[in-house]
């Protein structure tokens, strides 16, 4: 054989032989292929006989699995089947948790949709609605569906996006996402994504090159890798003890919290995300140390408000951190605090030491007001008024924090709604039962709030409009003889104007804009006759209160509402002005202000009838 045909032999031989292994790679569950290098470098695999086509992602801070792969067209929706995901942790090996990801984490992920691949349907018992798992949730009263989603770890800025949306379309019977009932029943997806966080450090606190070099090693040490057939394993060996002092110090999730203690951590994340502050309890947070390792905190276990003040609370509400764990955090991180619970402490004791720990720019105590002033004066007050950001002090916007004994003490949500208007957020929470407050005014039944209105040309006519409301008869322009001769008519009369009359309980009322002399008005009283004498310039409020005075009727300027049932040093207060009659038979309120709708019900559950007036100057 010539040396050319030789070469000729070999490269067939070679081949073949080529051939036959990539078959044998291909009988694997999932087998690593040749990379082709195009601007990613595509990394294409086996799973069940289908080309999976993917590439390698680095896991960046606030990414989640699902998120990631809707980002690369594998899914449409957030919304994912087990079969998905055991494709994800195939392609990953070393991934136990799809849930629990870090950041610089390396991954495999799909680059597109994945044709051929069978979803797998779940149990009955839960559900599959348009490829989408659910759960089946029946409404308690004071429960919406933004606080479904809050109590399943779901991210505030998403809330509203697609994670509300999905919803929707799984109860198309909802027309209002902000309406639901008691005892209704909705669909709910049955997916929890994570939040990971990596904080930063001050730069006194960064990290040395050479540390985070190791550190990187490190993980990309830890990369999956192809797997190792059995025959070509090392035999076992025994570790060699070392020395050295270990560079991550990792937290082994610890033992489920007693009931009492997962109720805390529900209600402190309700009250804190109503707050307006991020409560992270999935996922895990990293805290580099200057050593070149980390602390790990499983987040469920270890909660961690993440204050918009910069400030970060970390949650030891069953005092399980180790004593060291706390030392080397408050020794590297001034920027957060640990906060561990008494024993037997209530919810109201640990909100107040918790309150005081967030560092808040402004905090109002228990009996401690503060006033808003404007035409409707607003009284606030409640167990904490508390300003989140500097902004909101300034301008005045405080939340309002209570814990209301029972549901008969809850915030009025007509009055709840107002302060809304005016950026005055108020949460009540309920501790038994972990409800919250105050409930939509969309699911009240609608209060007849309708407001009449009275425009007078002048003080008398709405002196006269004002009589009419009180149901009192009334002449205008009258002549009053005040003396004459017995004998005859015609010798002599002495008469007065008078420009309003009325009589009420057998006394005449004479109503006029001038004086008379004392000695008429000595006879005109024993006449069984009162003048009262009204002042123009004082406008036409002085007027009515002088002729309420005058004939004995009860009334009062302004009128105090009370947005719940609370004692009065935990009460809101709004101060209206206007005129306030009443009687026996009515309560009226006249007002110059456009009275707010949502105010203007609480008048109405007072039993008064609303009249806004109006008098043109002549």
């Amino acid at each position: 054989m010539t040396r050319k045909r030789w070469l000729v032999f070999r490269l067939l031989i070679g081949l073949i032989c080529l051939l036959f292994g990539l078959d044998g790679l291909s009988a694997a569950a999932v087998e690593e292929e040749p990379t082709i290098s195009l601007v990613k470098t595509i990394i294409v695999r086996d799973y069940k006989g289908l080309k999976i086509s993917s590439t390698e992602y680095s896991v960046q801070s606030g990414d989640y699995i699902l998120k990631l792969l809707k980002q690369r067209g594998v899914i449409d929706h957030l919304v994912v089947s087990e079969e998905i995901l055991d494709l994800v942790k195939a392609l990953n090996p070393n991934l136990k948790n799809p849930n629990l990801i870090y950041p610089d984490q390396k991954l495999i992920l799909p680059t597109g949709p994945i044709n051929g691949l069978k979803f797998l349907k779940k149990p009955a018992a839960t559900g599959v609605e348009s490829g989408i798992p659910y759960r089946l949730q029946r409404v308690k009263e004071g429960e919406r569906l933004v606080i479904y989603l809050r109590r399943e770890g779901i991210p505030e800025n998403l809330i509203f996006n697609e994670y509300m949306e999905l919803v929707m379309r799984l109860n198309p019977q909802i027309k209002n996402r902000d309406v639901i009932y008691p005892g209704q029943l909705v669909k709910l997806p049955r997916f929890k994504p994570s939040s990971v966080e990596i904080p930063k450090a001050k730069p006194s606190e960064q990290v040395s090159e050479k540390t985070a070099a190791a550190s990187k090693a490190k993980s990309e040490a830890k990369a999956p890798q192809t797997p190792v057939p059995p025959s070509a394993k090392k035999p076992k060996t025994k570790p060699k003890k070392s020395t050295r002092k270990k560079e991550v110090l990792a937290l082994k999730p610890p033992q489920l919290p007693e009931t009492e203690t997962l109720a805390t951590q529900a209600a402190l994340g309700i009250i804190f995300t109503r707050i307006g502050e991020q409560f992270i309890s999935t996922g895990q947070h990293f805290l580099p140390l200057k050593s070149g390792g980390q602390v790990t905190l499983n987040a469920f276990s270890f909660p961690i408000i993440k204050l918009r003040n910069g400030h970060r609370i970390i949650l030891d509400l069953g005092r399980r951190l180790p004593a060291q764990v706390i030392r080397l955090i408050r020794a590297e991180w001034s920027g957060y605090t640990i906060f561990q619970t008494k024993p037997r402490e209530k919810l109201n004791e640990l909100l107040d030491r918790l309150i005081k720990e967030c560092g808040f720019p402004g905090l109002y105590e228990k009996g401690q007001p503060f006033i808003i002033e404007q035409q409707i004066k607003i009284k606030l007050q409640g167990d904490w008024l508390i300003f989140p950001r500097k902004i909101d002090l300034s301008a005045g916007q405080p939340v309002i924090l209570n814990l209301p004994s029972s549901r008969l003490e809850g915030t009025f949500p007509e009055a709840a709604a107002y302060l809304a208007e005016q950026q005055v957020k108020v949460i009540d929470f309920y501790p038994k039962g972990n409800l919250i407050g105050p409930e939509p005014l969309s699911s009240l039944e609608p209060i007849e709030t309708d407001i009449e209105t009275i425009i007078s040309k002048d003080i008398i006519d709405f002196i006269m409009a004002l009589l009419e409301l009180l149901d009192q008869k009334f002449t205008v322009d009258l002549s009053i003889p005040v003396i004459k001769d017995d004998q005859t008519d015609d010798n002599f009369s002495l008469s007065v104007n008078i420009p309003l009359y009325f009589n009420k309980n057998g006394t005449d009322y004479l109503i006029r804009f001038q004086k008379l002399s004392k000695d008429l008005e000595q006879i005109l009283e024993k006449q069984g006759a009162k003048v009262v004498v009204l002042n123009p310039n004082e406008g036409a409020v002085a007027a009515a209160r002088m002729i309420l005075s005058a004939i004995g009727q009860t009334h009062k300027w302004g009128v105090t509402l009370k947005a719940s049932e609370r004692p009065s040093d935990r009460n809101i207060e709004f101060v209206i002005p206007g005129l306030a009659i009443t009687d026996s038979n009515q309560s009226l309120f006249l007002t110059p202000l456009e009275i707010p709708g949502q105010l203007a019900s609480l008048l109405a559950k007072q039993k008064f009838r609303v009249i806004k007036f109006q008098v043109n100057k002549n």
